[in-house]
């Protein structure tokens, strides 16, 4: 009777455990399917937005319907992507996102959403319709709904608090939201050290535990550092590592850019006359590409013909220098001291404004 009884028993456990595991693998389930008319579309390519210029992932189009599937690991958190096809007349072979209707909004078209746990569906409703719905993670409900904190009155100290506890009633009502989390991370530099802390304060145990919480933290610690930059190391053209700061020149200019970044390109022609006017006048350029894709970087270098340093940034640096130098928007030049003290930081290239870019230079150096 014992005997019949244990065996019932491991059974049972055995079903519990198995249960339990099967539970667990469909909670950790992502999935990105959809529905799409359009014949000429074979395949649909999946791309992190933060990552632009290399498809995550890919997968077929099998009569009208495409799925991509995945399993998070304890490290996931919910980010942003974007569906991409190529252009339905095949003539110029380019790959376009996929736009959907904003669900909150209308006569609004998106595309962009989160990758997160369970289902996301994007479906196209006709072939007379060329933009999809899209029904998917929580974490796109603020972001469609396009909030957005203030910009903090500089002037009036109560208009500041006031703006202050509207931001963190916004957080309040969506503290799971790592949209708003990363829109906070983006603006950090218009934040007091303190404003910064609180605002962060706000969001739910499950954002504190993420990357991008460990990133605002990072900030913060390099905030009270945040007028000097250390000299690093990164790969060169030759894949060698060499230091990027020349702590024999009188002055540094480091350029943050990327191949696929329309603006970087356009400024290259101000800095070669930049390099032209001062490389011998204790000045020394370097050129860091945030680039993922070392061919893609390297093809624009054989384009642009830049004579100076040139470095691709790695992921195990890259946060680090973020924190420290903000990398969300480029091109970005830091110029340093021969102490490496931060005199000038510039995002940004508009070819109309004043003062250039040349004159930002001329009047430190001079």
């Amino acid at each position: 009777m014992k005997t019949y009884q244990s065996k019932i028993f491991r059974a049972l456990f055995i079903f519990f455990v198995f249960a339990c595991n099967t539970n667990k693998d469909r909670y950790n389930e992502i999935i990105v399917k959809g529905t799409i008319h359009e014949k000429l579309h074979r395949k649909i390519y999946l791309f992190d937005v933060s990552k632009p210029d290399l498809p995550i992932d890919s997968t077929d189009v099998i009569d009208g319907k495409f799925s991509f599937k995945y399993n998070a690991d304890s490290s996931f958190s919910p980010h942003r992507v974007m569906l991409c096809i190529r252009d339905s007349f095949g003539i110029y072979g380019y790959l376009k996102p996929i736009g959907f209707k904003n669900p909150f909004k209308s006569k609004t078209i998106e595309s962009v959403f989160f990758l997160d746990k369970g289902v996301t569906s994007i479906d196209q409703d006709s072939t007379q319709d060329k933009f999809f719905s899209i029904h998917g993670s929580r974490q796109d409900i603020p972001m469609y709904q396009h909030i957005a904190f203030h910009i903090l009155n500089n002037q009036d100290t109560f208009l500041r608090q006031q703006e202050l506890k509207e931001d963190i009633t916004k957080i309040n009502k969506y503290s799971y939201s790592y949209y708003l989390a990363d829109l906070l991370y983006k603006n950090r530099e218009i934040y007091t050290k303190q404003e910064f802390k609180l605002l962060l304060s706000h969001f739910s145990d499950e954002i504190g535990q993420s990357l991008l919480f460990k990133k605002c933290e990072s900030y913060l610690l390099a905030k009270d550092s945040a007028n000097k930059l250390n000299n690093f190391f990164l790969e060169t053209a030759q894949q060698k590592r060499e230091s990027v700061i020349d702590t024999s020149a009188n002055y540094n200019l480091l350029i943050f850019w990327a191949s696929w970044c329309a603006p970087c390109r356009r400024e290259i022609p101000e800095l070669k006359k930049i390099f032209l006017n001062y490389h011998d006048k204790g000045l020394s350029l370097s050129s860091i590409s945030i680039d993922n894709n070392f061919a893609s970087w390297k093809e624009a270098l054989d384009i642009e013909k830049m004579p100076w340093n040139q470095f691709i940034i790695n992921d195990s640096i890259k946060n680090e220098l973020d924190a420290e130098l903000n990398l969300s928007s480029i091109p970005l030049i830091v110029l340093l001291n021969k102490n490496g003290h931060i005199i000038v930081k510039e995002t940004g290239f508009d070819e109309k404004s004043s003062p250039s870019l040349i004159d930002i230079i001329r009047e430190h150096i001079n």
